[in-house]
C-alpha cells in the first residue's frame, strides 16, 4: 500500500522567518500600535536568543512621549500563541514588554509575575500600511553614536573599556571579600557563577552558598586524597538536585531540584552536572593550598596557557569537563579580576600587576552570541582585527551594554 508523504509543518519556518525579518527590519518599522492604545517605535529589536526564554533580550524601545522601554520581546504567529506555549506561566519571561504576533486576535498577556505586556499585530496594520514620502526614516538600530573610525582609534577606546569592565569585576570581588572572610570562598562562588552556561548562573552560585566550601569539607571529613575528587562530585551533584541513580550517595543534603536548571537546549557537554565535575577537580587541585592560594600561585607563573591548563579539566574518560575555551572564559572573567582584589587587599602589588598583565596580553576568547551581537550592531567589522584580544572584546561587549542603557561610551 502506498503512503502519501505528510506536508512537512509551516509553523516552524514561518517562525524563523518572521523571527529573522524582526531582527532584520524591526528598527525599520513605522510605530507599533499596540493594543493598550499606546504606540512604540522601534530603537533596537534586541539580540536574539536561541536560550529558554523570550524570542529576543535586551529590545529597547520608545513610547510616542520619549519614555524608553527596556526588555524582552517575543513573537508568535497568532495570539493564542503565547497561551499555547505556556509562557505565562514561565517565570523566564517575565522581562517581556512587547508580544508581537504576525497576525490575528489581540490582547495584553499575563506574566508570571502578573504583569501585563501588550500586543502589537505586525500585518496587515503595521506592515500593510506604506509610510510617506514626508516622513522621516526610523532611527538607527539604537541611538549609536559612531565609533572611532581610525584603526589606532578604535583600538584604545576598546582598550579603555575592556580594562574599565576588568575593574567593575575587581570591585565586585572586592566587595565579596569584605563579605566573605575566606577568600576561597569568594572565588569559589566566582567559578562556580562561571560555570554556569546556559543561564544556568543564579543557580550555580545559589548551589554554591547553600553548599559552602567549609560544608564541602566537613563532608569529606576522613576521605582518602585519591577518593577526593570523586566525593567532592557526589557531594555537589548530590547538593544541586542532579544526581543520578548511578552515582554514589551524598553526603550533603540538596540545595536545590532539578527544576532550579535550565536544561532546555543546553548541549550534553555543557549541561550542570558536567560543569560540576569540573568544579569538584579543580577544588581536588586547590585542597591542601586553599582555592585562593592556588589561583595566585596560578598567576605568579605569569604564563596564559599555564593558568588556563590550570583550570581545564578532563574526565577520566578523557572528554573535557572544563575545556580550553571555557577556562579561558573563567580566567579573564573570573581567576584573574579576584587575583588583583586579592593582591590589593594583601598589598601583594606584584601579584596584583601580574594580574592585569594577563589579562591584558590574553588572546581573543571564543565567540559567543553577545559578543557576535554587539560587533554587529555597533558595526565594527571581523577583518578590522579589533576583538582579536580578550581585553578589546570585553572593551566591546561593556560599548554594547552601555549603550543599550543609553549611555554615552
Amino acid at each position: 500500500m502506498l503512503h502519501v508523504r505528510e506536508r512537512p509543518k509551516q509553523q516552524p519556518v514561518l517562525e524563523r522567518a518572521l523571527a529573522q525579518y524582526w531582527r532584520d527590519h524591526g528598527a525599520s518599522l513605522p510605530p507599533l500600535e499596540c493594543d493598550d492604545g499606546s504606540r512604540l517605535r522601534v530603537l533596537y529589536p534586541g539580540r536574539a536568543s536561541a536560550s529558554a526564554g523570550p524570542d529576543f533580550r535586551d529590545a529597547v524601545l520608545q513610547r510616542e512621549g520619549g519614555e524608553v522601554v527596556r526588555g524582552d520581546v517575543e513573537l508568535h504567529l497568532r495570539r493564542d500563541g503565547w497561551e499555547a506555549h505556556g509562557h505565562g506561566g514561565d517565570p523566564n519571561y517575565n522581562g517581556v514588554v512587547l508580544h508581537v504576533v504576525l497576525r490575528g486576535g489581540e490582547g495584553p498577556v499575563i506574566l508570571a509575575s502578573g504583569r501585563r505586556a501588550p500586543t502589537a499585530v505586525l500585518f496587515p496594520r503595521t506592515l500593510g500600511r506604506r509610510r510617506r514620502r514626508d516622513t522621516p526614516p526610523p532611527p538607527r538600530p539604537l541611538p549609536l553614536a559612531a565609533l572611532p573610525s581610525s584603526a589606532d582609534r578604535l583600538a584604545r577606546t576598546l582598550d579603555r573599556e575592556g580594562d574599565a569592565r576588568f575593574f567593575e569585576k575587581v570591585r565586585a570581588f572586592i566587595q565579596e571579600l569584605q563579605a566573605h572572610p575566606d577568600p576561597s570562598e569568594a572565588l569559589y562562588r566566582g567559578i562556580m557563577g562561571g560555570l554556569g552556561y546556559g543561564g544556568n548562573s543564579p543557580a550555580m552560585t545559589r548551589l554554591a552558598d547553600g553548599l559552602s566550601l567549609p560544608a564541602l569539607v566537613r563532608a569529606l571529613r576522613g576521605v582518602a586524597p585519591e577518593k577526593r575528587r570523586s566525593a567532592l562530585a557526589s557531594a555537589l551533584l548530590q547538593a544541586s538536585g542532579l544526581a543520578t541513580e548511578g552515582h554514589p550517595p551524598g553526603q550533603v543534603t540538596p540545595v536545590l531540584s532539578r527544576s532550579d536548571w535550565k536544561l532546555f537546549r543546553v548541549r550534553p557537554s555543557n549541561h550542570p552536572s558536567r560543569r560540576l565535575e569540573g568544579m569538584a577537580a579543580l577544588l581536588d587541585r586547590a585542597w591542601d593550598e586553599g582555592l585562593a592560594a592556588w589561583a595566585a600561585s596560578l598567576v605568579r607563573e605569569g604564563s596564559v596557557a599555564g593558568v588556563r591548563d590550570g583550570l581545564a579539566v578532563t574526565s577520566e574518560a578523557g572528554g573535557a569537563l572544563i575545556g580550553a575555551d571555557r577556562a579561558s572564559d573563567l580566567a579573564v572573567n573570573v581567576l584573574l579580576p579576584f587575583v588583583r582584589a586579592w593582591g590589593n587587599r594583601n598589598r601583594e602589588m606584584e601579584l596584583a600587576a601580574a594580574a592585569v598583565a594577563l589579562y591584558r596580553a590574553w588572546p581573543q576568547l571564543q565567540e559567543n552570541a553577545v559578543t557576535e551581537e554587539a560587533a554587529r550592531v555597533l558595526g565594527i567589522a571581523e577583518d578590522k582585527g579589533f576583538r582579536r584580544s580578550a581585553r578589546r572584546q570585553q572593551g566591546l561587549i561593556r560599548v554594547y551594554r552601555r549603550r543599550l542603557r543609553g549611555e554615552a561610551a
